[in-house]
């Protein structure tokens, strides 16, 4: 669906250039649902990534659906109010190993579903969560 292009210098991939958004966003029953991986999401991204991300959220925006950007991720540095998605939901899975949560927020950027706080010595649990787009 789609590629990412900036570097967190983790060596843990080659960040792309080109062809980044081979299928991206993807229309199923009238809803648009795109993808940014991780800091392609963040607001704070250099100039190439910021338009990026704003030509897939007009995408996201055009008439006649629902639009749903969804933001696989490990955030170092949290994700409050740096991944937004404004007139489109927003799904955020990360990791818990930085106490960054996962989070849905719908198109007037409302939190609509949040993790399950991590019980003592236990810490957070993985789990999947639905929510209606409605």
């Amino acid at each position: 669906m789609c590629y990412k292009s900036g570097n967190d210098f983790t060596n843990f991939y080659e960040p792309r250039a080109q062809n980044l958004d081979r299928c991206n966003p993807l229309t199923y029953n009238g809803v648009r649902v795109g993808a940014l991986i991780c800091m392609d999401a963040a607001v704070d991204g250099d100039d190439s990534v910021q338009r990026r991300r704003q030509a897939l959220l007009a995408k996201l925006k055009e008439p006649g659906g629902e639009g749903v950007l969804c933001v696989p991720g490990r955030f170092r540095y949290g994700t409050d109010g740096r991944v937004t998605a404004p007139g489109s939901w927003c799904v955020v899975a990360t990791d818990q190993q930085q106490h960054v949560g996962s989070f849905s927020k719908d198109a007037s950027g409302t939190v609509r579903v949040k993790p399950t706080e991590p019980e003592a010595g236990y810490g957070w649990k993985n789990e999947v969560k639905l929510c209606a787009l409605s």
